[in-house]
């Protein structure tokens, strides 16, 4: 009998430094002082994404496609932590997907049941490639309050969810939508009707 290899859609750069942790192209410092803070437009469009997403009611849909607000998973939604508000949580995650193209969630677990979700900023993780391409991560690497990179014992495959816009070029890690608008030539019209790219 052959087992099936496992395998995924990486390039083998990618592969070959399995043990490196990935982190951002564009992190949300980088992206707050050059896009959000620095440009109307695009702190204007990150606020409508946010503000929409959090005004939606995160429930469970039962099979019957009912409404179950009583749901463990639609009450945390309701409540991720004792600190957050559904609608803050969901804005700040739904804010660093469209600065950095990621964004992560520690959830706090009580035997196998998640009683709490917690943001955390990009900038302070990174997944790090597993050579093993069934496992997909091997964990995070960590950035300290002092600087110090190394890999987290407190955040894990386990615990953290990803989300993230994915970077065809690199599965481990999110595309920036403002990273990709910073880079976009914008036409300036002349008075004549003519056309040229800044």
């Amino acid at each position: 009998m052959q087992i099936e290899k496992r395998s995924f859609a990486g390039s083998d750069v990618f592969l070959a430094r399995a043990a490196l942790a990935v982190w951002s192209a564009w992190p949300i410092k980088k992206s707050v002082e050059e896009g959000y803070q620095a440009n109307g437009w695009a702190y204007r469009a990150v606020s409508l994404i946010s503000g929409a997403a959090s005004s939606v009611p995160w429930v469970v849909f039962g099979p019957e496609n009912e409404l179950l607000w009583d749901h463990p998973v639609s009450k945390l939604m309701r409540s991720p932590n004792k600190h957050w508000t559904r609608q803050s949580f969901i804005e700040v995650i739904a804010d660093w997907i469209a600065l950095s193209g990621n964004a992560y969630i520690k959830q706090v677990k009580v035997g196998n049941r998640t009683v709490e979700l917690w943001p955390v900023s990009p900038d302070r993780l990174a997944p790090i490639p597993s050579a093993d391409p069934a496992l997909f991560i091997d964990g995070y690497e960590e950035l300290s309050e002092k600087g110090v990179k190394r890999k987290s014992v407190d955040f894990t495959p386990e615990n953290v969810i990803h989300i993230k816009l994915i970077d065809p070029s690199n599965p481990y890690r999110g595309i920036s939508p403002l990273g990709a608008a910073a880079r976009a030539e914008i036409p300036r019209y002349g008075f004549d009707g003519s056309i040229n790219l800044m």
